[in-house]
């Protein structure tokens, strides 16, 4: 499905970036995790560490996390469950996820796909969590300025707000990331463009 620049509505856009800018301080302090998370994620992740599964579990735990845990929802346990059964086959899935010179699509379902078999060879009866929450949220951390976390949930409230004609595509796993984010990256362009904005969220950020 393609997503255009018409399917924002710029004047609902607009009211929700002003009603967003009026509780600012309420929003940004239940937020900030999210910039500690990046920053952790960052200084710790090394594809080329002698220990993968060490580095990976270093580098994904960072506190205040609800991005990759949250009740009945495990893909960072999972992932370390994996790492007993092919660590080569983890660092694989992230090496290939992280290649920005493939098909966005093709790199999330491929993750998935990989993370299937693994679940079988480990424990056919368990789920694996590695949906595009989890996989965006990699994504996301790798690449802070270029992705973002997906949320299905949060995506219906947003597109309903916004007006915008987006449908979730269930068979199309990875092509479901994708539409989101011409959704999100026609909401980033505007949010950039905020000088207000901007300031507000500079002076709101902490050295760490």
């Amino acid at each position: 499905m393609k997503i255009t620049m018409e399917t924002i509505n710029q004047e609902k856009l607009s009211k929700l970036i002003q009603s967003y800018k009026s509780e600012f301080n309420k929003y940004i302090d239940q937020e900030l995790y999210k910039w500690r998370a990046v920053a952790h994620f960052q200084k710790y992740w090394d594809i080329d560490a002698p220990d993968f599964r060490e580095m990976l579990n270093t580098a994904l735990n960072f506190k205040d996390d609800n991005l990759l845990v949250g009740s009945m929802y495990f893909p960072k346990v999972m992932l370390n469950r994996f790492c007993e059964v092919d660590v080569a086959a983890v660092k694989e899935m992230f090496v290939n996820l992280y290649n920005e010179g493939l098909d966005l699509a093709e790199r999330i379902n491929s993750f998935i796909a990989i993370s299937d078999d693994l679940i079988n060879r480990y424990n056919p009866e368990m789920k694996h969590y590695q949906d595009n929450r989890a996989i965006s949220t990699y994504l996301w951390l790798k690449f802070p300025d270029k992705y973002f976390i997906y949320k299905s949930s949060c995506v219906a409230s947003l597109v309903d707000k916004l007006g915008c004609e987006y449908k979730k595509q269930n068979k199309l796993k990875g092509q479901n990331i994708v539409n989101v984010y011409a959704i999100y990256n026609q909401i980033a362009e505007t949010l950039n463009q905020d000088a207000e904005l901007q300031q507000m969220l500079k002076s709101s950020l902490t050295d760490d």
